[in-house]
């Protein structure tokens, strides 16, 4: 899943919390009884809507900055090489392997 993706996705979903969380919750509340279901862990939460909301949002909240950085480095990488031409990455890989002694690196 490239940052793009994962950043629409978070918006959407930052969109949906904005207009329905709390609602959710306090019908959650009226549900179940629960006066603070946001002091219930995600885990324990019975089926509901606010549950799917708190579910989505650990999801990004669990997204590791390692995570990230990996997207970060792939969409680079690709950024690289779509901005260039096969020939002129051939060139770099021949001038990379004569450094090793030759084009098939002996």
């Amino acid at each position: 899943m490239n940052r793009i993706r994962i950043k629409n996705a978070k918006r959407h979903l930052d969109s949906l919390a904005a207009n329905w969380y709390h609602d959710e919750e306090k019908h959650y509340w009226e549900t179940y009884g629960d006066e603070a279901p946001e002091d219930i862990p995600t885990n324990l939460l019975e089926p509901h809507n606010y549950t799917d909301l708190r579910v989505l949002g650990d999801f990004f909240k669990e997204l590791t900055f390692d995570q990230m950085q990996e997207e970060i480095i792939k969409d680079t990488l690709w950024t690289f090489v779509s901005d260039k031409d096969l020939p002129e990455i051939r060139k770099i890989i021949e001038e990379e392997l004569a450094k090793l002694g030759g084009e098939d690196g002996s």
